[in-house]
């Protein structure tokens, strides 16, 4: 499982035991891995979105500061 919670170096993506926490729970109620992937999968884009907003935020600020 730890080759799925890593992209690149050290850097964890998803712990693995909240993907299998994930999957637990998605299993429990629809019976399909393929929908904990997809929520999983959703997770991760709402932080990268959050991240990018931020980090934009981050050089307006100190375009504007400057």
């Amino acid at each position: 499982m730890r080759g799925c919670s890593q992209v690149g170096g050290d850097e964890s993506v998803l712990e693995s035991s909240a993907v299998q926490m994930c999957a637990r729970k998605i299993a429990a109620v629809a019976g399909d891995a393929r929908t904990a992937l997809d929520v999983c999968r959703r997770a991760v884009e709402a932080v990268e979105s959050d991240t990018r907003r931020q980090l934009k935020l981050g050089m307006l600020v100190s375009c504007i500061f400057s």
